[in-house]
């Protein structure tokens, strides 16, 4: 037997069995690379989702890092317009202030020189009254005397629609 026939003889034993050999070690050697596989891919999974929350981490980082610094500015801008119109509105009232106070002491002055008045006027009429009442004791007999009485209760008359017209005044301030 040469070598061809023995070939040829093998090949014949190995043929009532077609690939019963290498099939059981192509089946393995296919599990085996299906369990690479899937460790490949459950490694490969893994790293994406290691990679995926540290991407997440340093977005959200960044994203909380520059939204701070927006509301600080934003903040900032606020706080300046705010003291601005602050400050223009102290200016403001400070002016107002300074216009109410002069008036006031104007008004007081006023006041003051209105209630001097008064108490001139009312010392004026006492004074009338007082004298009246001693006129009317010494009856006028003459025309004169009369005419004299007439001037004095005119004058009462007008200096107590006068104090009317002070209290008035001083009333409707």
């Amino acid at each position: 037997m040469n070598s061809e026939t023995m070939h040829f003889e093998e090949a014949a034993t190995v043929s009532h069995e077609p690939f019963s050999g290498p099939i059981a070690k192509l089946d393995q050697l296919t599990s085996e690379v299906h369990t690479l596989e899937k460790w490949y891919a459950a490694d490969f999974e893994r790293r994406v989702m290691e990679i995926t929350e540290l991407l997440r981490n340093q977005i959200t980082a960044e994203l909380r890092s520059h939204y701070s610094s927006e509301v600080c500015s934003q903040i900032d801008r606020l706080r300046k317009q705010y003291e601005e119109r602050l400050y223009a509105q102290s200016n403001e009232f400070g002016s107002k202030y300074q216009v109410l106070q002069t008036e006031n002491e104007r008004l007081q002055r006023q006041l003051k020189r209105v209630s001097e008045e008064i108490a001139t006027t009312e010392a004026m009429i006492h004074k009338s009254d007082t004298n009246r009442s001693s006129d009317v004791e010494r009856l006028p007999s003459d025309a004169a005397s009369l005419a004299k009485l007439v001037e004095i209760k005119v004058g009462e008359v007008e200096t107590k629609a006068y104090l009317k017209g002070l209290r008035f005044h001083l009333a409707a301030r």
